[in-house]
């Protein structure tokens, strides 16, 4: 895949898939996922060491077991999230009067990942960045985190709202990927993928806030 081929993806990705042909191969996406499951569980074990660094106290080991158990599952969900975006697709697509192949649908929408990763790996970077040099107590975070107002907004707000960006956009790739599989018209393959992906940022967003509360 060229730089060439990269740009059309993420800027036209209706012509992206037209060049795929009628049976795209399963490799690309699958190779697109599997980076950003990497993507992930490193810049998931990477934020929560650098928390643990940030934490004052002997609260290293934890965070280190931690750091594993997180990693594994980052490195899980990218492939789950796919396979139920794929049928949340489907399921809606039958209920509007679309067809729907699921090779062929599996084999368009992984592209659309590509944004995932890269909104994991500008958060783990501006989360790292933000991190540096800050000391936090174990008992009370939040008075701690009064000391370092800009970091602490720009902490948050990057942790919660760069994987909210990441679905839309890649929602935008999966828009004509679903058209094509589908049949469905323009504002039924909208409707097609906005429930599926709503039901995802949601529950992107439901669980920020109770990781954050733990």
């Amino acid at each position: 895949m060229n730089v060439i081929e990269f740009t059309t993806l993420l800027g036209d990705p209706a012509r992206f898939f037209e060049r795929r042909g009628e049976e795209p191969s399963l490799f690309g996406p699958l190779l697109v996922v599997a980076v950003v499951a990497l993507c992930a569980a490193v810049g998931s074990v990477v934020t929560t060491l650098q928390l643990g660094q940030a934490i004052q106290g002997d609260l290293q080991m934890l965070f280190l077991f931690t750091a594993v158990v997180q990693g594994s599952f980052a490195l899980v969900v990218p492939f789950v999230s796919w396979v139920l975006y794929v049928l949340g697709f489907t399921a809606v697509a039958a209920l509007l009067g679309g067809d729907s192949d699921l090779r062929e649908l599996f084999a368009l929408t992984g592209w659309g990942f590509f944004p995932q990763g890269f909104g994991t790996v500008v958060t783990t970077l501006v989360v790292v960045a933000t991190l540096h040099g800050v000391e936090l107590s174990p008992v009370v975070m939040q008075p701690a985190w009064a000391e370092y107002p800009l970091r602490r907004n720009v902490f948050f707000v990057v942790s919660y709202g760069m994987p909210v960006l990441a679905t839309l956009w890649s929602a935008y790739i999966w828009l004509p990927a679903v058209r094509r599989v589908t049949g469905l018209g323009r504002r039924r393959a909208v409707v097609t993928v906005a429930i599926p992906v709503s039901i995802g940022i949601a529950i992107t967003v439901f669980a920020s806030f109770v990781l954050a509360w733990l």
